[in-house]
């Protein structure tokens, strides 16, 4: 296999890990535990199974919460449905009730995308939004959160250090077709659309595309100028939800796709 790919892979879950670091004081947060968890699960089953997946958190996450104490509390029910064989807690299998939309949802789903890669493959949607939708009710979350996904194994497959500018953006606008093709993502998409107009908000997809189409806006576009608020007024959000992280995120790569500490 070609080591770049390693490499990349290596880079995508260790990167995770220190922002989750530097979030939360220098201790290993919730998202990491988790994210730690899946990748165990897909090495020892060489496959995705969500109770595995959870049960190895439940394990090993750390005392007192960290992050969301409302994801928290998501994950202690879980766990006490894991615990007494499905007769008391909430099972995984059936959507949280909850409508959060905390970022963490895209770093405890980065391993699926980074198998997928390394397997020169698509992320199953099915498995992204099952592993979302345990501890995130508001589907937005699992709909950012497979995006996400998509964009890092299309990364992973290309077996080179560094993408020319035009590569990356063919990489990117690829990725936003498959996304927007897909059955699940179109359905979360539009009634998110919809509720958008209603609330005078942006929808997922309105940032996303928002991001996607400065490829396209030569050098007046934030993606190549030196400072980041234009970026940031593009999309639209100054919240730490998903619905700006990942759009925002994908920005900044854009703008330093070789430069983490630009």
């Amino acid at each position: 296999m070609n080591p770049f790919k390693h490499f990349k892979a290596t880079g995508c879950l260790v990167g995770g890990a220190i922002g989750d670091v530097a979030s939360v004081d220098g201790c290993v947060g919730e998202n990491t535990s988790f994210t730690a968890a899946v990748c165990e699960s897909l090495v020892h089953h060489g496959k995705f199974d969500l109770h595995d997946c959870l049960t190895r958190h439940m394990r090993s996450r750390p005392e007192g919460p960290s992050g969301c104490s409302a994801i928290w509390a998501t994950l202690d029910q879980i766990g006490t449905w894991l615990n007494s064989g499905g007769n008391a807690g909430n099972s995984p299998d059936v959507p949280a009730n909850n409508l959060f939309l905390s970022t963490g949802v895209t770093t405890k789903i980065a391993p699926l995308g980074v198998l997928a890669g390394l397997r020169s493959d698509v992320p199953p949607t099915e498995q992204v939004y099952r592993l979302g939708r345990a501890t995130h009710g508001d589907l937005r979350a699992s709909a950012a959160a497979d995006f996400h996904c998509r964009l890092l194994s299309a990364l992973i497959q290309q077996g080179r250090c560094r993408l020319e500018r035009d590569e990356l953006a063919q990489l990117v606008w690829t990725v936003w077709r498959s996304f927007t093709q897909d059955e699940e993502a179109r359905r979360v998409i539009s009634s998110d659309a919809r509720s958008g107009a209603h609330l005078s908000t942006p929808s997922l997809g309105a940032r996303l595309w928002e991001v996607v189409k400065m490829l396209d806006e030569g050098p007046a576009s934030p993606l190549k100028q030196q400072t980041p608020e234009a970026l940031r007024a593009r999309i639209t959000g100054s919240d730490y939800s998903v619905m700006t992280a990942v759009p925002l995120a994908l920005g900044v790569f854009l703008r330093h796709p070789t430069d983490f500490l630009a």
